[in-house]
């Protein structure tokens, strides 16, 4: 038993509705997921500029108008973008370590 002092009332968290209604949120997740990723287009990946395009194109959306100079350059700004994303991750991976440690030393 669980007293909530804001409601003032006293519950029961091992009462099996609250046990269904976990498991109920957890397969609904789950379902949602699945439908979204159904809902995606499928896609291919191109074999001129390696990015992801959707399968029912004939074309290229990324390089079917571009000549070598502006594909390379295209190459290019996706691979700093990769590298940008890759320095970012890392930020908020030390970042997390940090405020982790923080917690761990207010405990002690």
């Amino acid at each position: 038993m669980v007293f909530a002092p804001s409601s003032r009332i006293l519950t029961n968290c091992n009462l099996p509705i609250i046990r269904a209604l976990c498991v109920k949120d957890f397969t609904m997740s789950v379902g949602m997921s699945l439908a979204m990723k159904a809902k995606q287009p499928k896609q291919k990946r191109c074999d001129r500029c390696e990015l992801y395009t959707p399968e029912a194109s004939d074309k290229c959306i990324h390089c079917s108008d571009l000549n070598e100079s502006q594909l390379a350059q295209l190459k290019a700004q996706h691979q700093e973008t990769l590298e940008d994303n890759s320095t970012f991750g890392k930020y908020l991976l030390f970042g997390s370590a940090i405020i982790g440690l923080l917690l761990l030393l207010s405990f002690l």
